[in-house]
């Protein structure tokens, strides 16, 4: 049932598939922060596999351990400041549902990235298109979770990835061997 419900969520869109994952008793913190261990070594292992850059652009680790520590916790820390922008926009939902929402869906969709990077010119186009989906997902979660004005539910899924280019851009200005990846 639990896969059943992820296909109709990420596929169907289905709010009544998503309202029936978001009271199972499984919706806990510890989930969360386990399905973000598995879902981020799952990722990390398929990049290794099929040689694909790293994940992170700022941050190279050569110790696999390390690495998913870093995405996992990088992970957590968008959704701490995606509920806190939530929180300041004056919404009440909770936290544990949207972090359980978002590291599934966006753990399935780390998933399926580097298997789709590794077919030849078509990879490519369809990893934009999945990423762009992965946007709407984020969306369809915040608007579910936090029941906002569509302007709030677009700033609240979109300020982790803001402040990530800043982030970015801070380290490329501070670093001048690093080029803008392409």
């Amino acid at each position: 049932m639990f896969l059943r419900r992820i296909f109709d969520i990420i596929i169907k869109h289905s709010t009544s598939a998503l309202e029936a994952e978001l009271e199972q008793p499984y919706v806990q913190w510890r989930t969360t922060i386990f399905l973000t261990f598995l879902f981020s070594s799952v990722s990390y292992v398929l990049n290794e596999l099929f040689n694909l850059p790293p994940v992170d652009i700022i941050f190279v680790f050569h110790n696999p351990v390390v690495s998913i520590i870093w995405l996992c916790s990088f992970s957590l820390l968008g959704i701490a400041v995606s509920h806190l922008t939530a929180r300041f926009l004056g919404s009440q939902g909770e936290m544990k549902k949207y972090a359980y929402l978002i590291t599934v869906l966006g753990g399935i969709i780390a998933i399926l990235y580097p298997l789709v990077l590794v077919i030849p010119v078509v990879g490519d186009i369809i990893s934009i298109v999945i990423t762009i989906y992965s946007m709407y997902l984020a969306y369809f979660a915040v608007a579910r979770v936090y029941e906002l004005s569509i302007v709030k539910n677009l700033l609240i899924a979109f300020v982790p990835l803001i402040l990530y280019i800043g982030l970015l851009f801070c380290y490329m200005m501070l670093n001048e061997t690093m080029t803008i990846p392409i």
